[in-house]
């Protein structure tokens, strides 16, 4: 009978020890993939040094949102974030790295170059989805002209500015 019980013991251990260590060795869950779009949104830019007409490196904060999302993990979701880069009346260019939070709690993370168009054409930037719903993929975000009070500005005739928004006009995840 001990023979027997030993028989039976040795398999059902080395099921357990292949089953815990599988377990263990597992990485982390694939991150879920994201093919939509959305078809609005906004965004900010506060930059702490004058912009003129002549290119200058700058500190700025980009923030942004977007909505009326489908195919996406909620419906909207946007961004905050520190900018480094050079900008101008003509236009923002620079590096983006930045947290994006979904309206359910859930948290990407974007990075790419990104740029804003002074004068009145669009500017399309493919941001890659590192972290967090998506990851591996990327995100295009379309944005419109320069938005000011009282109408849309193309070049700094008021003088230097620090701080414009411009509407976001599409994204899309794939």
């Amino acid at each position: 009978m001990k023979l027997r019980m030993s028989t039976l013991a040795v398999p059902a251990l080395c099921v357990l020890f292949t089953t815990a260590g599988a377990a263990v060795t597992a990485g982390p869950a694939a991150a879920t993939a994201i093919s939509g779009g959305c078809e609005g949104g906004h965004v900010q830019f506060m930059s702490d040094t004058p912009i003129g007409l002549e290119p200058t490196q700058v500190t700025a904060r980009l923030d942004g949102d977007l909505h009326t999302c489908v195919g996406t993990p909620t419906e909207e979701g946007g961004w905050s974030t520190d900018f480094v880069g050079e900008a101008s009346c003509l236009g923002v260019n620079g590096k983006l790295d930045a947290t994006f939070n979904w309206a359910n709690g859930e948290v990407s993370r974007l990075v790419g170059p990104f740029a804003l168009n002074g004068y009145g054409a669009p500017a399309t930037n493919t941001l890659q989805i590192v972290e967090g719903p998506g990851a591996g993929g990327t995100v295009v975000i379309t944005t419109g002209p320069i938005e000011k009070a009282g109408g849309s500005v193309t070049t700094c005739i008021d003088g230097p500015i620090r701080n414009v928004g411009m509407p976001v006009t599409g994204a899309q995840f794939a």
